[in-house]
């Protein structure tokens, strides 16, 4: 027996469970909660190739596992933000950071080489403003703090990672009760 759960960040497509009742083999149960479908069923498939075309994150289980940490990245995942683009944006050189992304995201350079090049451009940005442009920016994704607080009343420990900043990492962790943070200096 197996639980599969179905995750959106917005509203479910209204074609998603009648597509779901004709595609799913054998036994099931279907419950809906508003940014999550669990489906309880007893033959292992491949949901994610069940869903290709819906925009979702799909996790299956067996029924009777109990996961005891919850670990989550932080940056475009538990907040919409990109510390580092922030920061960019505050120092006015977004087009100069974009470069060295696009860089590395086309292998030209490697992420170390990538991060060393972008660290030295927001050398000049002053540590005293971080709070006040957190406190300005921060966007926290639909469901995060909920996702933390359930996680949380289960007993289960819960951590935050991320290739960001230190600083941030620990606003975000504290503002959401995150049991222990990891992140870049």
């Amino acid at each position: 027996n197996f639980v599969t759960s179905l995750i959106t960040n917005d509203k479910f497509d209204d074609n998603l469970i009648p597509y779901l009742q004709q595609n799913i083999a054998g036994k099931f149960d279907i419950i809906e909660g508003d940014f999550t479908i669990k489906i309880k069923h007893n033959q292992e498939q491949d949901f994610s190739e069940i869903c290709q075309g819906f925009e979702l994150d799909v996790i299956t289980k067996p029924r009777d596992f109990t996961p005891k940490i919850l670990i989550c990245d932080m940056e475009s995942t538990i907040v919409k933000n990109e510390f580092l683009d922030d920061i960019a944006k505050e120092l006015n050189i977004e087009p100069k950071i974009d470069s060295i992304t696009e860089r590395a995201m086309r292998g030209e350079i490697d992420f170390s080489q990538s991060l060393i090049e972008r660290i030295n451009l927001i050398k000049g940005f002053e540590q005293s403003k971080l709070q006040d442009m957190f406190d300005k920016n921060i966007n926290y994704n639909q469901g995060a703090a909920e996702l933390i607080n359930h996680a949380k009343s289960r007993g289960r420990i819960c951590i935050l990672a991320t290739g960001g900043f230190t600083f941030f990492a620990q606003c975000v962790a504290n503002k959401l009760g995150f049991d222990e943070y990891y992140a870049n200096e």
